[in-house]
């Protein structure tokens, strides 16, 4: 069998110069202008939007990450033609339009990357809130309505109702993201029906726990711990009730990648598009259905 030697794609860097340097940096950039046509300077999506640039007709591969442009079908009709992007952050869900995915345009996230430091954030919040006991003799759990149970014996977790698991855990750990169905889904009788010295801890999305009732719940159990790297609205509103509780820890959306942290993203984008340009299946492509059901 012969393979094909791998090809040389136009591409381009869409993203703010502080982005660009966190995420994929002076060595980043070099390697992929090594296995890349560069046709324009990195651009925002603010320069971009400013006037016409005929370069972008060009452009196969598109590499970005937050602040990335909304990709409608007017930026699209720009980009005529575009192959493949290369998202080195973690949410799509902003960028990628019903356009987008008509367009049959490959597109690939860090998400996994970015999980990094969010699981780390969860164990150190987890450990906290379970330092009177012995803190890895623990059976995890799990509530997850798209985990099978073939999956989830795989993993050696043991799937539970939403119910029973707040009953019952020592500690809950939110990670879903926001959809029409998650809104609201922690009410504050599910909090109130906690274990003595429970924890509980956000790092997902804030809409997903209604916050009022989190509060009454919260003055009603002082034994009850919550730690919020998420709220709705982000920050808190002035004179939320979530400043003064006593048994809340508040910290401003830090759980996910974090000055050198970004750089894993770039680097898991990096390797994304040497299996591109060597025809091979991405390994963390996201298709319009999986879209639905990720933040």
């Amino acid at each position: 069998m012969t393979l094909s030697p791998p090809e040389i794609p136009a591409a381009a860097f869409m993203l703010p110069a502080s982005v660009l340097d966190e995420v994929y940096g002076a060595e980043g950039v070099a390697e992929i202008t090594q296995h890349a046509r560069l046709v324009h300077p990195p651009v925002s999506r603010e320069e971009l939007a400013a006037q016409p640039h005929p370069w972008t007709q060009e452009v196969e591969v598109l590499f970005t990450s937050w602040q990335a442009p909304v990709l409608d079908a007017a930026m699209l009709a720009r980009f005529p033609r575009l192959r493949a992007v290369f998202y080195g952050a973690g949410s799509i869900r902003y960028l990628a339009t019903p356009e987008f995915w008509r367009r049959g345009i490959l597109l690939t996230t860090a998400a996994s990357a970015n999980a990094v430091p969010v699981s780390e954030y969860t164990l150190a919040s987890t450990l906290m809130g379970l330092k009177r006991m012995w803190p890895f003799e623990l059976e995890v759990v799990a509530y997850d309505p798209y985990l099978s149970s073939t999956d989830a014996t795989e993993l050696d977790v043991r799937l539970l109702p939403l119910a029973e698991l707040f009953a019952t855990c020592s500690v809950v750990s939110l990670h879903a993201p926001r959809l029409p169905a998650t809104i609201g889904m922690i009410t504050g009788e599910l909090i109130a029906s906690m274990k003595p010295n429970a924890t509980l801890i956000n790092t997902s999305r804030g809409t997903l726990v209604k916050e009022d009732e989190l509060c009454e719940a919260l003055r009603h159990r002082p034994d009850l711990q919550v730690v919020l790297d998420v709220t709705d609205p982000e920050p808190p509103a002035p004179g939320s009730p979530l400043y003064s509780l006593l048994n809340v820890v508040l910290t401003p959306h830090i759980a996910g990648s974090r000055g050198r942290e970004r750089r894993r993203l770039g680097e898991l984008m990096i390797t994304e598009f040497h299996r591109f340009r060597r025809g091979q299946p991405l390994q963390h492509a996201v298709s319009e259905a999986r879209a639905m059901t990720m933040a």
